[in-house]
């Protein structure tokens, strides 16, 4: 709740009239627009692009079964705003919202990808074969049955890469689109009255709340309830030469486009001169930075996002998802507002915690264990009630129930979204920069300070070590989601 107490009380100084005043302008309503039309279309690309890509890895039988999650899982590597970095480099005039789409879109289909993978991985197929024998299509008993099952792991995702799109600042102030996160920043960075923005900043609020009772609806109306305790795994289907290599191509092209794409051009830059040669004794004190706060972030992160799960999971109280909705607030704000409104409370009930660590964890936590709760909701869903209820009659507690039992066979979705609050810690710029403690560095920030001289070329070793490092929570990420 800190960023939206922070932005009522500043919004407040304006009073109703002020507010309304903000709202209602021209400029305002262009920016929602915009904003809309590209969360609208990160939500319809990510999911339909993330579920089909997860189908044909689970139903075809492809060469190397193992590589493929790891490949569907290297996009998140990959900074949006590096994603944008390359393509200027390649074509300097694009910019606008499909660019835009496309940049966030690809960079973030492993939020829906992999865990409707595990999904397709755990679900029941039974009543798939029961379909089938009374005569439905192959197509048709995957689209009625099993797509249902999978539903709640693919809006979790969905709803991730929407609130991405809603937060994202750098991508899309690079590729010149104008939307909210780019018009509260600028109002914030630029402007001695940070009220205004403020009272920008609680459409964003509205937006997330929108996409949020979304997903929740969608959630409601899938059938997330595990019926059996042992999923019977389905044998992939051979497509023979000509369809598996069309099946091997629909999977690659994606991860070539935006991994590839941006470490060619990287490398591109960084063999334009010799001046540009990096220096690994920057990097390396970086890089390490980087991967402990990432590491440290993600069971922080998790420990808080698990009860929230829980209860989202197994209950359908109003007061549940009142809860769930607003944890999600922090994933859908720009993390400028975020940092402001941590330093706002600090500043006034622990001075001394400004620009020390404990704080800028507190700050992570509040931006990125969103991404923990959508997955270990999923996972936990999926794990059939009569277990627990079993083990309870025959003795076992509550909390040895839930440990020995739910969490053991929720993991995989768990540690998923653990690892990706670990990759999203290690990308994030704007809030490091203004809470971290005075010294630290972190591939982030390096990459940042050369980019905002324009100096590109010397950018260039600090984004390639970030998606080297990024490497890391990506084949984590794989191996957490493959059960």
């Amino acid at each position: 709740m800190v960023p939206l107490i922070y932005l009522v009380v500043r919004a407040g100084e304006l009073g109703i009239d002020g507010i309304e005043a903000i709202i209602v302008r021209p400029r305002t309503a262009e920016l929602v627009l915009t904003t809309g039309q590209v969360a609208l279309g990160v939500a319809i690309i990510t999911l339909v692009l993330g579920v089909g890509l997860a189908t044909i890895v689970d139903r075809i039988r492809l060469p190397w079964p193992r590589l493929w999650w790891i490949l569907l899982a290297l996009p998140v590597a990959v900074p949006s705003y590096v994603a944008a970095f390359a393509l200027l480099a390649l074509r300097p005039e694009t910019q606008g919202v499909l660019p835009t789409i496309m940049v966030i879109s690809l960079t973030t289909v492993p939020y829906v990808a992999l865990p409707t993978l595990a999904a397709l991985n755990r679900a029941d197929h039974s009543l798939a074969d029961v379909a089938r024998s009374l005569g439905a299509s192959r197509s048709r008993a995957f689209l009625t049955i099993t797509l249902p099952q999978v539903l709640p792991a693919a809006a979790a995702g969905c709803l991730l890469a929407v609130l991405y799109a809603l937060s994202d600042f750098a991508s899309p102030s690079l590729l010149r689109t104008p939307t909210l996160t780019v018009g509260v920043y600028g109002m914030f960075t630029g402007s001695l009255n940070r009220s205004h923005a403020a009272a920008l900043g609680m459409l964003l609020v509205v937006l997330a709340l929108f996409f949020v009772a979304v997903e929740q609806r969608a959630r409601r109306h899938a059938d997330h309830r595990a019926t059996t305790v042992v999923a019977r795994q389905v044998p992939p289907l051979e497509l023979g030469r000509v369809g598996t290599a069309a099946a091997v191509g629909a999977v690659a092209l994606p991860v070539v486009v935006i991994v590839g794409g941006p470490v060619a051009t990287l490398l591109y830059r960084l063999a334009g001169g010799s001046r540009y040669a990096p220096d690994l004794a920057d990097l390396l004190p970086a890089a390490r930075t980087t991967l402990l706060l990432g590491i440290a972030t993600a069971v922080l992160a998790t420990a808080v996002a698990l009860p929230i799960a829980s209860l989202g999971a197994r209950y359908r109280y109003r007061w549940i998802r009142l809860v769930e909705g607003v944890s999600y607030l922090g994933q859908a704000l720009p993390s400028v507002i975020i940092a402001l409104a941590v330093v706002f409370m600090s500043i006034r009930i622990v001075p001394s915690a400004y620009q020390q660590l404990p704080l800028l964890l507190f700050a992570y936590v509040i931006i990125f264990f969103p991404k923990a709760i959508g997955s270990a909701r999923s996972a936990i869903q999926q794990v059939s009630p009569i277990l627990g209820e079993t083990a309870r009659t025959l003795g076992r507690s509550a909390w040895r129930v839930g440990w020995s039992i739910t969490l053991r066979q929720a993991w995989p979705g768990i540690a998923s979204g653990a690892v990706l609050v670990m990759a999203a810690t290690m990308k994030e710029v704007p809030l490091t920069l203004m809470i971290r403690p005075i010294g630290l560095q972190t591939l982030a920030t390096e990459l940042w300070s050369k980019t905002s001289i324009d100096a590109y070329g010397a950018a260039a070793p600090a984004a390639l070590a970030l998606i080297v490092v990024g490497l890391a929570p990506a084949w984590l990420l794989s191996r957490a989601s493959r059960p």
